[in-house]
């Protein structure tokens, strides 16, 4: 007879699912969470109390929430909602499979999404190779020509592959599973080539530091030869990346690029005209084109360019408020990660300082719901696991 499948295990199925999709199809993966959620809700009076562990993303969506109180502009303001959803979405499906929460399964959920970014890179590159050979143009292969085939932005879905090469590098160098090294460190090589189609200097900046904190680790600790070798291929790996981010940056450096980032802070600041509570959650892009067109800067305008800064993104939307929530969002893993000495924890959450600085990772659906994701896991498993 077949084994009945349980209501945990049918959750766990779908997180497994609508996780190895993230990288694919942000519009099948965000219909399965919501499906998931819905059948999580069904057990309601575990829902809650495990859902309120999940305090810093309920706080983030409680302050844009509050924002559409004093918005003029409800119908952005409701956009904005919708697209951080996940940031309660993600712990009620997580609430359903509370009773299951082990080292184990965090390891699966963390295999779907690597498989998924594979899967998503591959598929990316195939379409590609097809397009080129149809063209002879070798720009399919980069930036925004390489990720529209699976509708994905090329800065977010170098977030993803940030992220794959941080948890196999972490494996190859702790020798966690017993795949070959050679077999994880040619994965990495994978991903860094896909990585580098992407364009992100932001992302390549991430990679590097989290190359170095390697090297920095060798040098400080005793390490045995697999360790050695996976340091070996790290430096070279940094070397790749830093030979490609120079010639980048010193194009971008010739387009004036990180001048006009630079004065699109400025603008966001000079267009906040309160501080404490901001402009409203559905606000910000009409306050900032008009702040545009007032100052003769209508290209701006009419591209509705936003601040590339997530910090000053929330202070001109939400004010200090919100940016206190914020930092709670982000920074309650992060400490998490540190008061338990782990490791991986900190390389994983630390580049979403760098991604803050010059992007709002928050502003798409693709960044809202893995930021969710990686918050939901870790902040579950150092409360279900660690404090164990």
């Amino acid at each position: 007879m077949l084994k009945s499948v349980s209501k945990e295990d049918l959750i766990f199925g779908l997180i497994l699912t609508y996780v190895f999709l993230i990288p694919s199809s942000p519009f099948l993966s965000v219909r399965v969470l919501v499906i998931t959620a819905a059948i999580s809700l069904l057990n309601f009076k575990t829902t809650i109390p495990n859902i309120l562990k999940s305090w810093n993303a309920l706080l983030m969506l409680a302050v844009l929430a509050a924002g559409l109180i004093y918005t003029s502009d409800q119908n952005q303001g409701l956009r904005v909602l919708e697209t951080s959803a996940s940031l309660v979405l993600v712990p009620i499906s997580f609430s359903g499979i509370s009773s299951r929460w082990n080292t184990r399964n965090l390891h699966r959920v963390a295999v779907a999404f690597l498989l998924g970014v594979v899967s998503a890179s591959f598929i990316c590159l195939v379409i590609a190779l097809a397009n080129y050979l149809t063209t002879a143009n070798l720009e399919v292969f980069t930036f925004y020509n390489l990720t529209s085939t699976i509708d994905a932005h090329p800065t977010y879905f170098a977030y993803y592959l940030i992220f794959a090469i941080t948890i196999v590098l972490f494996d190859a160098y702790n020798q966690i599973s017993n795949i070959n090294l050679w077999g994880k460190l040619f994965l990495i090589l994978f991903l860094i080539i896909v990585l580098l189609l992407t364009g992100g200097l932001t992302s390549y900046i991430s990679l590097v530091l989290i190359f170095a904190f390697y090297v920095l680790r060798l040098l400080l600790a005793e390490s045995n030869t697999n360790q050695k070798m996976t340091v070996a291929f790290v430096i070279f790996g940094a070397f790749l990346v830093m030979s490609v981010y120079q010639r980048n940056f010193s194009s971008i450096m010739g387009q004036g690029d990180s001048w006009d980032r630079l004065n699109t802070w400025t603008y966001s600041l000079h267009a906040n005209d309160d501080l404490i509570w901001g402009v409203g959650t559905g606000d910000y892009e009409n306050i900032l084109n008009r702040f545009y067109l007032q100052n003769g800067m209508p290209e701006l305008a009419k591209a509705s360019h936003n601040s590339h800064n997530q910090f000053l993104h929330i202070l001109l939307s939400n004010g200090f408020i919100g940016v206190l929530a914020f930092l709670a969002l982000l920074g309650r893993p992060l400490y998490l990660s540190m008061r338990n000495s782990d490791s991986l924890g900190v390389l994983v959450f630390f580049p979403f300082i760098i991604y803050g600085i010059t992007e709002v990772f928050l502003g798409r659906y693709q960044g809202v719901v893995f930021y969710s994701l990686l918050n939901e896991i870790f902040c579950t498993y150092y409360q279900k696991t660690v404090s164990n």
